[in-house]
């Protein structure tokens, strides 16, 4: 049976490498899969037990999981929003569900200082009419399913002192909106946000359209959700709390309220499964249930007679697990730990011993059965690969010296606490290492040490006054404000304990790892953890040796050049690498007030690429979609030398001293492995631009790799263009051109064109921006001169060698390379390569 649940989940996970799904509706895949289950049924009860048999069984199970993976998958594509109807206006009906953000506690600015609210609508009507009285029919398309909105201030167009125009939670909505199909970054090491989003269930994401049309149908009922938004509300409204944030995490698992300082402490001292809701939180909850209700059983002999104590504690498990986690949203962790604690405490209704394996890979199973993409998610595999750990530590006999009656009681208390609790903490630390170096790239070295503090202090301090806090607040808000204080006070000490720890910089920046160091270090993780005595563990120290070799990343050849632009959006970033040095031109915008293209874009590339410090930054100019991401990359990377056209900008920002910073102006010349770099604008006179437009001020940067050549040119437009045509018409010639201000009208003229002859032109520009970039006549001007185009909001990141044999070298187009059925391709005519890779 667990060789079948193995199998099943390989089935799943198979499917998530597939770039696309089989052209064959989901009611077909249905009955191919309804088919091999009732074989597989007919196949175990009528035939005799054999080899045949089992391995029918088995390849049965495996096509059972795939078919599940590919139904699901089919219904994400086919209720994805049709291409004709993005950037439309639309008239939609639903109820808000989840928990809107920004509506009341963490309220986020965005756009001239107005108030934005993000929520989640669940589609009952949809309409294309132009007004709603006109919508008696509802179009076919985003029935039943998930769209992400934003909304900024009222969505009614009028706003008051109750908030009256933001939705609530369980409020059901008509609001005309205008939606796009889910599109994120696609860089080498970043997040796979449409991966996400569709696990969310989300098909597409937009804005209200603020208008007097836009109605509340009915007021929200009651809700869990309801319920989690009134805790959130009272912890914020209590005042005297220093982390209402992190009590919300814990008692709603609502981390929104979690600051970006706050978790970078978390991740550095490896305690941020802490401040969630996680499997840990749900045990020691279902195990207090059991324990009270177990002892309170047994005060009644009426409930005795019906039932034995322990029984009743199984129940009690079970209903303490499943409101806990009902408080967190059923999020993964939990779903885990639910399915887990309900199948040992069934076990224990039933009288049955039941293997932690088996459990384990039932958990697991179901997990995936009801959510094929969790497979795509960092929490899924650590989360089981951290009990899977603690299972392989606790298998077996523990050998812990002599017999019991040959030691002292002092002696066997220590070994006893060195088994229950401080082995626990390195186990998992040893099955994670591989995880967190493929996720994240980097693993806290101290953290084992840290969470034998922070696991009794968050576990036993911190929840249990947390949510003693939570039940008093209807109660009596005096006792219930002592609690949560006493709470918070667990949190303020153990906090700044943290933020001491992790000033140490405490974080591994982990090798980029081979296939075959994952294996190694992985078969070294498991000698480590099995029980004493199957296997000799000194072997497992050689299989981690890979692990402390130091980090060779590839690197350019002597003389090359490696290009690459990122996906950022609306906005630039332009990583070059020679031989030994790094540059990166602009840093891409920023995506809100807390978080920006830098984070989210910038620093997995450069980890990926095994870049550890900028020997050049240059902001082209100061533009937010240029430098948003600016404050990430200093807090993070160390930077030798900072350029630009305004450098005395740079001051704004933390660590930046004057010696670093140098003004960008033409005839500034240098020379890196054989790689020569030439600014040819601005002209250090007229900084603020020409007739003060602070585009035409933008570094334009000519790059030489043997016989190829870049040119970088920022936002520059057409007197720019027309003023470099004529003072150095002959060092333009560049085989990789990248698009001025992203492919605007305002630039990339017929004439500059002709002068550069490019055979690329790169364009950076945001899916389905606003500004309509890239203008349409700068495709077609480049089109009727042969140059072929790549676009980030098309083939995401774009990566090209220039300075080899040859022509300059199209090394890849991640969105292509790392296509996967959940992914929106764009399609449509953008030149010879753009067409291979642009999708369906």
């Amino acid at each position: 049976m667990r060789t079948a649940l193995a199998l099943f989940c390989l089935g799943i996970y198979a499917i998530s490498f597939m770039p696309r799904l089989p052209e064959v509706g989901s009611g077909l895949v249905v009955l191919l899969t309804v088919l091999p289950l009732f074989t597989l049924i007919a196949i175990w009860w009528r035939a005799p037990a054999s080899t045949w048999k089992i391995t029918a069984c088995l390849l049965l199970c495996l096509s059972l999981g795939a078919g599940r993976a590919v139904y699901h998958g089919l219904l994400i594509t086919e209720s994805r929003l049709p291409a004709a109807l993005e950037g439309r206006d639309i008239w939609v009906e639903g109820q808000v569900e989840g928990l809107p953000e920004g509506a009341s506690a963490e309220t986020v600015t965005y756009r001239s200082g107005g108030q934005q609210t993000r929520f989640q609508l669940r589609v009952d009507h949809s309409c294309l009419s132009l007004l709603p009285e006109n919508c008696e029919e509802s179009a076919p398309v985003l029935i039943g399913h998930l769209i992400a909105l934003n909304a900024y201030g009222s969505v009614t167009g009028e706003f008051d002192g109750d908030a009256a125009g933001v939705p609530r939670s369980g409020e059901t909505w008509r609001l005309r909106v205008r939606l796009n199909r889910v599109h994120g970054f696609a860089n080498p090491g970043g997040y796979d946000f449409e991966a996400a989003q569709a696990q969310q269930g989300i098909v597409a994401r937009g804005y209200v359209r603020a208008t007097t049309f836009n109605r509340r149908l009915q007021p929200a009922g009651w809700s869990v959700d309801q319920w989690r938004i009134g805790i959130r509300e009272q912890l914020y409204a209590t005042g005297s709390l220093r982390y209402p944030g992190l009590l919300a995490a814990l008692t709603t698992g609502l981390r929104s309220g979690i600051s970006h300082s706050q978790w970078d402490t978390l991740s550095a001292t490896g305690t941020n499964h802490l401040m969630v809701i996680s499997g840990l939180h749900v045990g020691l909850v279902a195990t207090a249930f059991y324990w009270v209700f177990n002892l309170l059983s047994r005060m009644s002999a009426t409930l005795l007679e019906r039932m034995p104590a322990q029984r009743f504690g199984a129940l009690a498990a079970v209903l303490g697990a499943w409101l806990y986690s009902a408080m967190a949203g059923f999020s993964l962790p939990t779903q885990r730990a639910v399915i887990m604690i309900s199948m040992l405490m069934l076990a224990q209704l039933l009288g049955r011993q039941v293997l932690p394996s088996y459990r384990l890979l039932l958990a697991m199973a179901a997990v995936l059965g009801f959510d094929p993409l969790a497979v795509t998610q960092a929490g899924f595999w650590l989360s089981f690969v951290a009990v899977a750990a603690l299972l392989l530590l606790f298998a077996g006999p523990q050998q812990l010296g002599p017999p019991a009656s040959a030691q002292s009681s002092r002696s066997r208390w220590g070994q006893h606490a060195c088994l229950v609790w401080l082995k626990p903490q390195f186990a998992v630390s040893i099955a994670l290492l591989v995880p967190l170096l493929l996720w994240t790239g980097q693993v806290s070295w101290i953290s084992p040490l840290v969470n034998l503090l922070a696991i009794p202090v968050v576990s036993l301090w911190v929840v249990p006054l947390a949510l003693v806090g939570i039940v008093l607040l209807p109660v009596s808000s005096e006792a219930a404000r002592w609690t949560l204080k006493g709470a918070d006070t667990g949190l303020v000490m153990l906090m700044q304990g943290l933020e001491s720890v992790a000033s140490w910089q405490p974080l591994w920046q982990g090798p980029a790892i081979s296939p075959l160091t994952v294996l190694c270090v992985s078969v070294g993780c498991l000698l480590l953890l099995l029980p004493r005595g199957l296997l000799p563990r000194w072997p497992a120290l050689l299989l981690m040796l890979p692990l402390l070799a130091p980090p060779r990343p590839d690197r350019p050849g002597p003389g090359e050049l490696w290009l690459q632009m990122l996906d950022v959006g609306q906005g630039l970033a332009v990583l070059l690498q020679t031989r030994h040095h790094s540059m990166l031109f602009d840093t891409g915008t920023a995506l809100g007030p807390d978080y920006d293209a830098g984070r989210a874009a910038i620093l997995p590339a450069l980890k990926q690429a095994g870049i550890r410090q900028l020997d050049v930054l240059i902001i082209s100019h100061w533009h937010q979609d240029h430098y948003g991401g600016l404050s990430s990359i200093l807090g993070s990377v160390p930077v030798t030398r900072l350029v630009s056209s305004a450098p005395e900008r740079f001051r704004d920002f933390n660590g930046v001293q004057d010696a670093m910073m140098k003004p960008c102006g033409s005839g500034d010349y240098w020379q890196w492995d054989s790689v020569e770099f030439r600014v040819l604008h601005p002209d250090p006179t007229e900084r603020g631009g020409i007739a003060g437009n602070p585009n035409n001020a933008s570094c334009v940067l000519h790059v030489s790799a043997g016989s190829h050549a870049l040119l970088l040119t920022g936002d520059i437009e057409a007197p720019v263009e027309r003023r470099l045509l004529a003072q150095q018409g002959d060092l333009l010639a560049a085989d990789v051109l990248l698009a001025a201000h992203h492919g605007s009208d305002s630039s990339s003229t017929e004439a500059w064109l002709q002068q550069v002859s490019p055979d690329w032109l790169l364009v950076s520009a945001g899916y389905r921006n606003r500004f309509g970039h890239p203008d349409p006549a700068v495709l077609q001007r480049a089109r009727a001169l042969g140059i072929e185009v790549l676009r980030t909001d098309h083939h995401g990141a774009v990566t090209m060698t220039l300075g080899g044999p040859g022509e300059a070298e199209l090394k890849g187009l991640h969105r292509h390379e790392q296509r996967r059925f959940w992914h929106n391709n764009p399609s449509g005519e953008y030149g010879k390569v753009a067409g291979k890779s642009a999708g369906d």
